[in-house]
């Protein structure tokens, strides 16, 4: 049985937009990459894998790579969400 990757992205997407409320419509893919850092590691910010998670995401949809590799990595590890180790190699980047 094939899997829709793109199919588990976009559920992957709209199930986090409920958890995050922020507008991060106005930043660019390395501010939101270096949010999402913040918001990973709890560098100034309390710890929230699920923004992290978010961040990474509207990054990596923007072609950022290192963005797209922490995204794939969470997913894979499960911090912010169920882990998925297929899903998280379909969002690894191809550089």
């Amino acid at each position: 049985r094939t899997r829709n990757f793109r199919k588990e992205y976009l559920y992957l997407e709209w199930n986090l937009k409920e958890t995050v409320m922020d507008n991060y419509d106005n930043m660019t893919p390395e501010e939101l990459y270096n949010l999402g850092q913040q918001y990973e590691w709890g560098l100034g910010k309390e710890q929230d894998y699920e923004k992290a998670l978010r961040l990474y995401q509207l990054a990596s949809d923007q072609n950022h790579i290192e963005a797209a590799k922490c995204l794939s990595l969470m997913v894979e590890e499960g911090r912010g969400c169920d882990p998925d180790p297929a899903l998280a190699s379909a969002l690894w980047p191809n550089e």
